[in-house]
């Protein structure tokens, strides 16, 4: 009870007690909470809908458009990525752009079906590119429907958009089923051709997946990558658009914290916001949820500073650092999963694996493999690569490997039994 009352102390409250002989006692108290923000913290339509998306079960209409051209302009390689990927099924001819200008020629050679525009642009940001697309009367694309593409979409954004001449929006980290239903809506019906095609199979990103990983592996990225990899799943709409998606990320850590540290420097507080915006985004897709969280906190400080606001720049002084360390972070922990295997004379310089890491590698392969997922497989395998495999363990993992590239299971579970039997006796 004193701890209690000590920590309640601390927070500004107190411990109230109403006792009723022969019946008992509650405890309550009362805590003031700071108001961080009084916008809404999210889009009900949005998650409804994609609540309802979810539930969607067995058969479901898919669109092919391979006559169809829609342009996407965004300053982040890594959600040009993404964007494609997710329409990939739909044979749409995609062209991107990774700014206004570059965008906005494009569109004055070639008359797009729809037009997906990043509102949060360095130099002409997306309401900007949108005044000048509708303005300039030599553009094919003068008159093509416009979405904008938001990382902060809150209530009432539809409107606001609505209200800028846009057609309509999109939150980022992009719905793959609304961005499909999108393009569908705004294309026109003689482009369309539908097949119907089995949901739960997995040939398209549209729907969204889950890991389908087991807990094992899903701890196992949170702990040594510091990755939601279910998000990631739903973000990416799947294993091969992750992998491609987590590569672009790791590749531009170095020049985009250089730049995020950089700005913050220089008090460039528009730049600044723009860059710690898109690493909001970047690292949501990817399913580094704290980092996101980080760097939005920074981005509405950043807005903030830009209005002169001397707390918000305080913050920002204080905070990038810890910012800049943590991005710069993954460097370290993704280069097992991103950087390019060192051949066998390369071994020295990798890192030793630890025996805990190896030990929960061993049982989560156990895990995917006895359920034949030999994609979910292949991810553990590529995390164990990148460390100097204990000597007495080499041969059970090249067997490990090998089954594994001949999608064999038995041979694959004798072969994790073998090194586990080996790392038990290491341990004796």
């Amino acid at each position: 009870m004193s701890i209690v009352n000590g920590l309640l102390s601390q927070m500004g409250a107190e411990l109230q007690i109403e006792s009723v002989y022969g019946e008992g006692s509650s405890f309550s108290f009362t805590l003031e909470q700071e108001v961080r923000s009084w916008e809404r913290i999210g889009v009900l339509e949005d998650s409804l809908a994609d609540v309802d998306s979810a539930a969607d079960g067995g058969y479901e209409e898919i669109f092919r458009a391979p006559s169809a051209r829609v342009l996407v302009v965004d300053d982040t390689t890594l959600n040009l990525v993404v964007f494609c990927g997710l329409l990939k099924q739909t044979l749409v001819q995609i062209d991107t752009a990774s700014g206004a200008d570059e965008g906005l020629a494009l569109a004055r050679k070639k008359q797009y079906h729809i037009i997906f525009i990043d509102h949060f642009m360095p130099n002409k940001d997306g309401v900007e590119m949108l005044k000048a697309l509708r303005a300039d009367s030599l553009s094919l694309s003068r008159e093509t429907p416009c979405i904008a593409l938001t990382a902060n979409a809150v209530n009432g954004a539809k409107s606001f958009y609505l209200s800028l001449g846009f057609q309509d929006y999109l939150s980022k980290p992009v719905s793959p089923k609304r961005l499909e239903k999108m393009v569908r809506d705004f294309l026109p019906a003689e482009l369309l051709e539908t097949s119907s095609r089995v949901a739960a199979s997995g040939n398209s990103a549209a729907g969204g997946q889950q890991s389908g990983l087991g807990s094992d592996v899903s701890l196992l990225f949170t702990e040594t990558f510091g990755l939601d990899i279910d998000a990631a799943f739903r973000n990416c709409g799947g294993k091969d658009l992750f992998r491609e998606s987590l590569r672009y990320f790791y590749e531009s850590i170095g020049e985009k914290a250089d730049a995020i540290a950089r700005y913050a420097e220089a008090a460039d507080w528009k730049n600044f916001t723009i860059q710690v915006h898109a690493l909001k985004s970047s690292a949501r897709l990817i399913g580094a949820t704290a980092l996101s969280d980080y760097a939005k906190d920074l981005e509405e400080a950043g807005n903030r500073a830009q209005q002169d606001d001397g707390a918000a720049v305080q913050e920002i002084r204080e905070r990038t650092p810890v910012l800049v360390s943590a991005y710069r972070g993954f460097e370290e922990r993704l280069a097992p999963l991103c950087k390019k295997t060192a051949d066998a004379a390369g071994d020295a310089e990798k890192k030793p694996l630890p025996p805990d890491v190896l030990k929960d590698a061993l049982g989560a392969l156990k895990e995917v493999v006895s359920a034949f997922d030999y994609n979910s497989a292949g991810l553990v395998i590529a995390e164990l690569d990148g460390y100097a495999m204990p000597e007495n363990s080499k041969k059970a993992y090249a067997h490990i490997k090998k089954a594994l590239e001949n999608a064999d299971a038995a041979a694959l579970i004798k072969a994790i039994e073998e090194c586990e039997q080996l790392q038990e006796g290491q341990g004796n």
